[in-house]
């Protein structure tokens, strides 16, 4: 078997072993910051990182459409002859920085450095306006970007102490230096936005750590960002850096002395390239959705779209490097023609990938070769494929952009074309408190940004099996997941959709790296840089969390129905291998789907079984769970190679005590998968929006060592639960299922262990395996099955929490 890789510490306040309603201390989140993006740093000459933020267009003759572009492939902006013209301009006129004394604290050089910071972005704005190629001053993004020391923040994210940045920079910020700074500025404040801070160390890890929180909050600001750019000085060196973080980690510039002639001018070809942008997609910023606001395609050509108001959130994350998952609960007009732009020559054109962890594209204006001031876009891709027999069948739809390591040249190919090395396992998540998540109202929200305005991007591709109703034809509530998955995992979901279609509780529907590694967090690079899209799901369910859930019925038909779904999903060819809360969704309003019957020769008593206690559970084909969000799902027919085997998988407070644990060997199979599924019931029913008033402290102490993940403990704190009874009612009313539940997987883990591990050979495969997985996913999901029979007529088939618990 192959070694297992350790997990991936995560930066959301979830895995802090900080007590609930604690503020994370920032030298626990710099240690966070570290262990989350790990080796995926690289380092670039300015140069080439000036090609990849650069606006820029396929060479002529290049075909863009769906390619995984290299950067020779590209004509880029900086690389013409204007462009080292008003490069040349803003070195002769602008003055080297004037270094600090031996000795002078890192305060002394503020003033100095934020006054040489404002002068470089006005010079070279100067210098660009005497150019006749490029856009006029007001068009450019930065026109007023402008410096000043920094103050600390106003808002802290994510349950962490609130940021203080040594300079801070954005859009006429010198105007507002008496004010407040927020990250996410609440409604109606005239106040400001940090978009691009500075942070001044004497040490190069330690400052990197930090620029990355800063990078952090700019992702939690606008979660749709691909990338978050940050500077960094190091005084004792006088050395400068522009760090680029991204879902793929981090890409930096070389090193450059501003006290030098050589070093000052790569600093300007940097700021000077920022200059050039004149759009938010140029800045990082992806247009087609906002916080109140998605577009998405409204018909198969993509040429039109359907405009849909944000609801309310359902579950959230945040991470620099990760997949930053989010689900959202979207509302779609009551008509919903498809709006077709005005000419799609104003609309993003279809995406193609760049190789570089910024991946730029561009239409051509007036078949130039060069854009003036030309949309920047991504790649998008929509993929659909999930059948169902409800009018309400959903869609998905995925929205791509592939964000991994920049090909400089021609002999970095691999670095562009090659798919994320398998290390999802450890994402990046927060928890949202999913018990206080309401509507979205005009009160409490962060104000979107102004800059930022809503446009439709053109899809590359629309794929939807032959019933599925396009958007279009959708009313009410729809539901939107995002995420990031790995380049190699970006068909992972649609597969799974497209193999599960229309059954019960599934949703209808090296040495080149050794060159450019930076070993600042890590000493061993990784085997490849790690490219990451963004994908958007859309399913036409009105759904919610089970936190959610209204009275004991609905709960306890919802944990069956979804753990049904996880099985459905199983012997369509697929194991989950992140099953969460925040994957879970729940209807009030059942959707029809086909009768779990499922049958196969070598597992036809225990699927009998199976049909026996759903037919005793009265479970028609009325579904009200479903189990969502297949970035990390695996067809277990092609799960036997080492690399897909080492990878561990999942979200850490849902993940197996084994899986979470392990160092060396594991591999996840349907017996980790069946023990997520028992910790999002426990979690189901402990963080129920309507059980915090009642609460007892045993309970408060579980919850506290769920969320670090402290597993042992919480199943320990739960059995003593049974000692006393004052506790809420809603737990005393599930305490009995979660119990006996929790024998049924540890019993399973233990004859896992003895019968299937300790008997295989070491290069046991699939041929050993598979007809294990599928008599433990089947006997695992039987066993549950027939707990929930024992109390489904009793103490949760109630229409109300407040109803009496019955007597032990």
């Amino acid at each position: 078997m192959s070694g297992s890789t350790p997990r991936r510490p995560s930066s959301s306040q979830a895995s802090s072993s900080l007590p609930e309603g604690a503020l994370r201390p920032r030298s626990e989140l710099k240690h966070a910051m570290e262990d989350e993006i790990a080796n995926q740093t690289f380092i670039f000459p300015s140069r080439q990182l000036a090609r990849i933020l650069s606006p820029k267009a396929p060479k002529p003759g290049v075909e863009a459409a769906g390619q995984l572009l290299l950067l020779h492939q590209y004509d880029c902006l900086v690389d013409q002859n204007p462009f080292n013209n008003a490069l040349d301009d803003v070195v002769a006129r602008l003055g080297t920085y004037t270094p600090q004394p031996p000795g002078a604290g890192e305060t002394a050089c503020y003033s100095d450095l934020t006054n040489f910071l404002t002068e470089c972005v006005g010079v070279c704005h100067d210098a660009l306006d005497k150019q006749d190629r490029f856009p006029s001053r007001r068009e450019r993004w930065y026109s007023d970007l402008e410096f000043s020391v920094g103050k600390t923040m106003v808002d802290g994210v994510d349950g962490a102490a609130a940021l203080k940045p040594d300079i801070t920079g954005g859009k006429v910020i010198s105007a507002l230096r008496e004010q407040r700074l927020y990250w996410n500025p609440p409604p109606g404040k005239h106040t400001h936005r940090i978009t691009l801070p500075v942070e001044v160390k004497r040490q190069w890890r330690s400052m990197v750590s930090q620029a990355a929180t800063y990078a952090r909050c700019l992702f939690s600001s606008s979660p749709m960002r691909r990338f978050a750019l940050i500077l960094a000085f190091n005084q004792e060196s006088n050395m400068f850096r522009f760090l680029a973080f991204h879902r793929g980690g981090l890409t930096a510039s070389d090193e450059y002395n501003i006290t030098e002639r050589d070093g000052l001018k790569e600093i300007a070809r940097l700021f000077l390239t920022l200059a050039l942008w004149t759009t938010a997609e140029e800045a990082g910023l992806i247009t087609c959705c906002n916080d109140t606001t998605y577009l998405l395609p409204g018909n198969q050509e993509g040429t039109g779209y359907v405009s849909a108001t944000v609801k309310g959130a359902i579950f959230r994350s945040l991470c620099v490097r990760g997949r930053m998952t989010s689900i959202s609960r979207l509302s779609l007009p009551t008509i919903t023609s498809p709006v077709v732009p005005e000419s799609l020559e104003k609309v993003s054109k279809p995406l193609v990938e760049l190789g570089g962890p910024l991946r730029r594209s561009a239409r051509i204006r007036d078949q130039q070769p060069i854009p003036s001031g030309s949309i920047q876009s991504e790649p998008i891709q929509h993929t659909g494929g999930i059948r169902g027999r409800s009018s309400r069948s959903p869609t998905h739809a995925i929205i791509s952009r592939e964000k991994g390591q920049p090909a400089a040249e021609e002999q970095l190919p691999e670095l562009a074309r090659s798919g994320s090395i398998a290390t999802t396992r450890g994402i990046a998540r927060k928890i949202v408190a999913l018990s206080t998540v309401s509507e979205q109202t005009d009160d409490g929200q962060a104000q979107t940004d102004p800059d930022v305005q809503v446009k439709y991007i053109h899809p590359k591709e629309i794929i939807r099996s032959e019933d599925d109703p396009i958007l279009s034809k959708l009313t009410g509530t729809v539901i939107v997941k995002t995420s990031w998955p790995g380049l190699d995992r970006r068909s992972n979901e649609a597969d799974m959709y497209r193999d599960s279609a229309g059954r019960f509780g599934t949703i209808p529907h090296e040495s080149d790296i050794q060159q450019h590694f930076w070993k600042i967090f890590a000493r061993v690079p990784p085997k490849k840089p790690e490219t990451r899209t963004l994908r958007f799901t859309v399913f036409g369910v009105k759904g919610k969390s089970l936190v959610e859930a209204r009275n004991p019925r609905q709960l306890s038909r919802a944990l069956a129905h979804f753990l049904l779904g996880w099985l459905s999903t199983y012997l369509s060819g697929h194991l989950h291998r992140d099953i969460s809360i925040g994957n879970i969704l729940m209807t009030d309003e059942p959707v029809k789907r086909k009768k779990f019957e499922e049958a196969a020769e070598e597992i036809a008593e225990l699927c009998k079984q199976v049909e026996e206690i759903v037919a005793q559970l009265d479970i028609s084909d009325q579904c009200i769970a479903f189990v969502t969000d297949g970035d990390l799902a695996i067809s277990w027919k092609d799960y036997w190679t080492k690399e897909r085997r080492a990878a561990k998988s999942g979200t850490p407070e849902f993940m197996s005590r084994a899986l979470l644990g392990a160092i060396e060997d594991h591999l996840h199979s349907p017996v980790d998968d069946l023990e997520s599924c028992f910790w999002v019931s426990v979690w189901s029913v402990l963080f129920n929006k309507d059980n915090a008033g009642d609460q007892s402290v045993e309970e408060s102490v579980i919850k506290d060592n769920l969320i670090k993940n402290h597993k042992t403990d919480a199943i320990e704190g739960f059995s003593m639960l049974q000692r006393r009874r004052k506790h809420s009612n809603i737990t005393q009313r599930f305490r009995p299922v979660l119990l006996e539940w929790w024998k049924k997987v540890r019993d399973q883990h233990m004859v896992w262990n003895d019968e299937v591990l300790e008997g295989a050979q070491e290069n046991a495969d699939g041929e050993y395996y598979l007809p294990h997985f599928h008599r433990f996913a089947l006997q695992g999901v039987l066993d549950v099955s027939q707990v929930l029979a024992e109390h489904w007529d009793g103490e949760v088939d109630w229409e109300s929490w407040a109803a009496p618990v019955p007597s032990a």
